[in-house]
C-alpha cells in the first residue's frame, strides 16, 4: 500500500471517475502517480502545529492572575487594617505638604491607632494573623505620630525622620515610599 502522509500540511489524492477510464493523479509530496486501486486514501488527515487562540487567553489570564496575587494592595492584611493604615499614610502625606497642621495630624493618627486598637480587642483567638497585621500598623503609626510630635516640640526632631517613619508604614502597606 503507497500511503503519503505529510506532517502540516494536507495530501489530497483526489480521483476522478469517467464512466470509461480513470484518471491517475499526482501526489503533492511525493510527486508519485497513486490510483485509488492501491489503496492510497483519498485524503489524509491535516496535523496542525498552530497554537489554538483559546490557550493563548488561558496563559494571559494566568499571568494576569500572579500579577495581581503577588502586587496586591493588602498582602493578606484585613482590609479595615489597611484602610486605617492607608488613611494614616495620607494624614502624614498631608503634613508633610502642608495641608495640615500637626496637631490635626496627631489627633487623626491616634483616632486610627484607637480604631486598630478597639480591633485588635474584638479579634479572635482564632484570627492571629489581624492581631499581628493590627499590632505592626499601630506600632507603625505610633512611630510616625511620635517623630512629628518631636519634630514640632524641640530641634532633635526632622522632617526626614518623619520621612522614615512614614515610608515603615508604607513598606508595611506595600505603598511607594517617598
Amino acid at each position: 500500500m503507497a500511503n503519503c502522509f505529510a506532517i502540516g500540511e494536507m495530501v489530497t489524492l483526489k480521483v476522478r471517475a469517467k464512466e470509461d477510464s480513470m484518471d491517475l493523479i499526482k501526489c503533492k509530496t511525493c510527486n508519485k502517480e497513486t490510483c485509488p486501486n492501491c489503496g492510497a486514501p483519498n485524503e489524509t488527515v491535516k496535523f496542525e502545529n498552530k497554537t489554538s487562540i483559546r490557550n493563548i487567553l488561558i496563559i494571559a489570564v494566568s499571568i494576569v492572575v500572579i500579577i495581581i496575587a503577588v502586587t496586591g494592595c493588602n498582602s493578606g492584611m484585613d482590609s479595615r487594617v489597611y484602610d486605617y493604615g492607608i488613611d494614616s499614610l495620607e494624614v502624614v502625606d498631608d503634613y508633610l505638604d502642608g495641608e495640615i497642621s500637626a496637631t490635626d495630624a496627631e489627633n487623626k493618627l491616634e483616632e486610627n491607632y484607637n480604631k486598630l486598637e478597639q480591633l485588635g480587642k474584638l479579634a479572635d483567638s482564632d484570627s492571629t494573623g489581624l492581631r499581628t497585621d493590627e499590632l505592626i500598623i499601630r506600632t507603625k503609626i505610633s512611630s510616625v505620630k511620635w517623630e512629628i510630635t518631636r519634630f514640632e516640640m524641640s530641634s532633635d526632631g526632622s522632617s526626614s525622620d518623619i520621612i522614615n517613619a512614614r515610608n515603615e508604614l508604607a513598606e508595611k502597606l506595600n505603598k511607594k515610599h517617598r
